[in-house]
């Protein structure tokens, strides 16, 4: 007798079984003459002339019309996956990114708030920019708006929009945003004003950057 391990031996013993079901399930088909009865019809299709336009109908109406409950369930789950694929998945994805851009724009009015709070911790009014030779009052979120308004830029979107004929329109939008590598780049030039002894831009007053900053500044009304 040949020896097995026993994880060999498990799974011949469940090789044997299946193999056992299956040939039980033939003879279940064929003593009951549901073998004969669809050879039958498959005669009956291949001879017929001409052939029908809905096999599948052809198949019920042969041997009549036999719907299990679970059907009328399984029909209701697709529509219903349908209907979340075609309507509510959108909406979702859509609530998810402006969800995700509040988070951002919240982050972005934090780090504004502590760099205020660097150099005015009593959180009064912050008085003056004596490194950028100003002297504007303002509070925190008055600070968060004037940078918010320097890193404000314009941008077109181009959309895909379906016209009532169902072709796909180019459409363009144009919206307004903060462009997050130049509020970066800002708040880090406040950061180092605020927290450090050297002017930023010293020496290099005609700086680009500096000149915006600037004009940004001398421009802003504090609401």
């Amino acid at each position: 007798m040949e020896y097995l391990p026993e994880k060999k031996r498990t799974q011949k013993v469940q090789v044997m079984k299946k193999e056992e079901k299956t040939r039980k399930f033939r003879e279940y088909l064929a003593n009951n003459d549901v073998v004969l009865a669809i050879v039958k019809y498959i005669l009956a299709l291949r001879s017929a002339d001409p052939k029908p336009s809905d096999p599948v109908q052809h198949l019920r109406d042969y041997f009549g019309e036999v719907r299990d409950p679970m059907w009328d369930e399984v029909d209701r789950l697709t529509a219903e996956n349908g209907d979340i694929r075609d309507n509510q998945l959108p909406q979702l994805t859509q609530q998810l990114q402006e969800l995700e851009q509040q988070l951002d724009y919240t982050k972005q009015q934090n780090r504004a708030v502590d760099c205020y709070y660097a150099v005015d911790p009593d959180r009064t009014r912050l008085s003056g920019f004596a490194k950028f030779d100003l002297d504007t009052k303002i509070t925190s979120l008055q600070f968060f708006k004037l940078v918010e308004e320097h890193c404000t830029v314009t941008k077109e979107e181009v959309m895909y929009i379906t016209d009532e004929e169902g072709n796909q329109v180019e459409s363009k939008q144009t919206t307004k945003a903060i462009d997050d590598e130049l509020f970066d780049r800002t708040l880090t030039i406040f950061e180092r004003a605020f927290k450090e002894a050297t002017p930023p831009f010293q020496g290099d007053l005609e700086n680009e950057t500096y000149k915006a900053i600037l004009a940004r500044l001398r421009s802003f009304v504090p609401q």
